[in-house]
């Protein structure tokens, strides 16, 4: 099952096992937080999936060491002017 339903949430992709799923090719950005709910995610999968391409992360989640491989953070934009 490639799909599933997080904590009653919108479906995504993964496992609850303690053993992620080798299948993603695909990105997602956090674009939001809130402190009860988790992180705001937008999919790469496009506006067809989960809430109009996005979902929530739980918190528990995110805590967890086997569901984030990689994260990176973009500290700041700077417009060259030449």
């Amino acid at each position: 099952q490639a799909y599933i339903d997080i904590e009653n949430g919108p479906p995504v992709h993964g496992s609850l096992s303690g053993k992620p799923l080798n299948a993603g090719l695909h990105a997602v950005c956090v674009i939001g937080y809130d402190q009860n709910q988790g992180l705001r995610i937008r999919d790469s999968r496009g506006s067809q999936f989960a809430d109009e391409g996005n979902w929530w992360l739980p918190w528990n989640l995110v805590q967890q060491n086997w569901f984030i491989h990689e994260a990176w953070v973009i500290e700041g934009i700077s417009q060259n002017s030449n």
